[in-house]
């Protein structure tokens, strides 16, 4: 987070202790890493395939769970539509409880 009264020159400054931490903290991970270079890159590669397919099936179950809401939604407007017809060509007994019922929901 930046303060108003900053300069430039401070936020450039910032920027660069966070990348320096950041090549410092890379260069350790690759220093004390338990595993040769192709046995690590060999793990990134297969972590990366698992992380991707998960995010597939996930991005997969949202699509399905947005879809059955869709539908879902779609059916009970089309309900609520169909009632507000009924109740509108209903005889006048209905349309006075419909109108007390409005009256009733704005105060």
């Amino acid at each position: 987070m930046y303060l108003e009264n900053e300069r430039p020159i401070e936020r450039r400054n910032m920027r660069a202790a966070f990348l320096a931490g950041g090549l410092v903290g890379i260069g350790i991970a690759v220093l004390l890493a338990p595993c040769s270079g192709v046995e690590t890159r060999t793990r990134i590669a297969r972590s990366t395939r698992n992380l991707a397919e998960r995010f597939r099936s996930t991005m997969g179950e949202i699509d399905s769970g947005l879809r059955h809401f869709t539908e879902s939604v779609d059916t009970q407007l089309t309900r609520v539509e169909r009632l507000m017809r009924a109740v509108q060509n209903a005889p006048e007994p209905a349309n006075q409880a419909q109108q007390a019922w409005q009256r009733s929901t704005v105060q």
